[in-house]
């Protein structure tokens, strides 16, 4: 009996051991120097957030759009703001793409007015201060960054101002546009 309980328990070992091996994203080379990614290096992982059917992580070729990314996730959903993303930007290396709401006016009288979105590719100083977290002197950044590399592509890209970071970010993000 202890023979069989010693050979079952090699055996689990060998399996164990042989699975731990075996990686279907992986392969051997030929001459067994290295081991080599399936996985190509134009891809990257984006992850997809928002107004989206099925957000989420999808694989993707760095040269395809968000607008490729958006149709993979199943589209828009109706709630979507498609005035805050321009649909033909590459993804290039970008890890995360956010898909605000459309801004939501009231059924029923209210006290307080509607906010209208910023368009932070066009909006002076000024009009940026406005949002809550952007003062005046960011907003002079938001806009001498707009002057030096041209318009902000995607939402995310406000973060690559000076004195931006990912708490502003979730301030403003369903606050403002692209277009």
């Amino acid at each position: 009996m202890f023979k069989i309980i010693a050979i079952v328990a090699v055996a689990v070992v060998a399996l164990i051991f042989t699975f731990t091996k075996i990686d279907p994203n992986v392969k051997n080379q030929q001459n067994g120097d290295d081991i080599v990614s399936v996985e190509e290096e134009n891809q990257i992982r984006v992850i997809i957030d928002g107004q989206i059917v099925h957000p989420g992580s999808y694989s993707m070729a760095k040269t395809q759009t968000i607008g490729d990314l958006v149709e993979k996730a199943g589209g828009f959903l109706e709630s979507a703001d498609q005035n805050a993303i321009m649909i033909e930007t590459t993804l290039e290396n970008r890890t995360n793409v956010y898909i605000p709401p459309k801004s939501s006016y009231a059924t029923e009288c209210e006290i307080e007015a509607a906010v209208e979105k910023i368009n932070i590719n066009t909006a002076s100083a000024a009009q940026l201060s406005t949002l809550d977290g952007i003062s005046l002197t960011l907003g002079e950044k938001i806009v001498a960054y707009r002057e030096e590399n041209g318009p902000f592509l995607a939402l995310e890209d406000i973060k690559n101002v000076s004195g931006i970071g990912d708490a502003t970010y979730q301030k403003v993000r369903d606050y403002i546009r692209l277009r």
